[in-house]
């Protein structure tokens, strides 16, 4: 994702849509007055101006790029743009891996490389840190894998990430799944970023974000 395009794109879509209507169909608050959405990413709480597009930290201070573009992104529905596609494989109440997800079979091998491998890299050997990382983003623990945790990501959105403990005959490894109506929020391109920063954000390198392009 180049992310000044990527930006600029989303904060004009944002800009296009009604602000009421967005509010309604996503459940998020919206106050008027100040022209101001209030919606939390991975359980920070953001406030993003309509319809200026200008997303800030509750306390004030601007978020890198990334964040800017997935809030704007949902708040204007693009992941409706691909509901006619179907997911493959699990029904959609269940979880859906990105290469169930609409199109995501053309880059799964690399969402593997970035997102999920370096899990478990870092978990495969003591999967119960996985629990304390999710903590500062919402996480709760739940029966996937050795250890597993769902991060709320988005109201609508949740994100699941497992971790399996390497033995004399396998190495560690992990996976990621979403919960099987994410792609109605977000497509598929901005779930892969998703998951590679909530893969950042468990691992402590949120300072890596400038590196994904």
């Amino acid at each position: 994702m180049n992310y000044p395009d990527a930006l600029a794109a989303a904060v004009r879509e944002f800009s296009e849509q009604d602000p009421l209507e967005m509010a309604r169909a996503l459940r998020v608050e919206y106050e008027p007055g100040d022209c101001c959405f209030s919606v939390a990413y991975c359980s920070v709480p953001f406030r993003v101006f309509y319809p200026g597009g200008r997303v800030a930290y509750a306390g004030g201070t601007e978020p890198p790029d990334l964040e800017k573009v997935l809030l704007l992104q949902y708040l204007s529905g693009k992941g409706c743009s691909q509901l006619e596609q179907k997911p493959v494989g699990r029904r959609e109440a269940g979880w859906l891996s990105f290469r169930e997800l609409p199109g995501g079979e053309l880059h799964h091998v690399p969402f593997q490389k970035e997102a999920i491998q370096p899990l478990a890299a870092r978990f495969g050997n003591l999967p119960a840190d996985l629990l304390t990382a999710g903590k500062p983003y919402g996480g709760r623990g739940v029966n996937m894998g050795d250890c597993g945790v769902v991060i709320p990501a988005l109201p609508g959105v949740e994100v699941a990430v497992a971790v399996w403990a390497g033995d004399d005959e396998f190495p560690p490894s992990a996976n990621i799944v979403f919960g099987g109506g994410a792609y109605r929020y977000l497509p598929t391109a901005s779930l892969w970023v998703l998951g590679v920063d909530i893969s950042w954000k468990l691992r402590g390198e949120q300072q890596e974000k400038n590196r994904l392009v």
